[in-house]
């Protein structure tokens, strides 16, 4: 993987969605300080699933999905491959947030 285009990406998405840090300081802990990105965009799933349960308008919600969508339209391969098997695919079927997933993400689904 390329590890500095997936590292930049990952900062951009917690610079974007600020919210995400803490979920980036726990992975961070457990892992040694090693950023392991679809360990860590497991957790990033988990807490969009979260986030679209408590409130399906949530701000920063729509911020980390237009960072996806970027993301899968303006990343290399590594960063689609990324968003694509570590957040897209890991969205529960009966998730509120596949309902607010952008058309080029949920394509991806398919």
């Amino acid at each position: 993987m390329s590890d500095s285009e997936t590292a930049a990406f990952v900062e951009r998405v917690v610079a974007a969605v600020p919210e995400l840090q803490p979920v980036l300081q726990e992975h961070l802990d457990d892992n040694l300080g090693e950023l392991l990105p679809h360990v860590l965009f497991g957790d990033v799933t988990r807490w969009a699933q979260g986030e679209a349960e408590a409130d399906p308008g949530s701000e920063p919600l729509q911020r980390l999905l237009l960072q996806l969508e970027d993301g899968l339209a303006n990343g290399d391969p590594e960063v689609q491959g990324l968003v694509i098997a570590s957040f897209v695919e890991n969205v529960e079927d009966d998730s509120p947030l596949l309902g607010r997933l952008p058309d080029a993400l949920l394509r991806q689904r398919q």
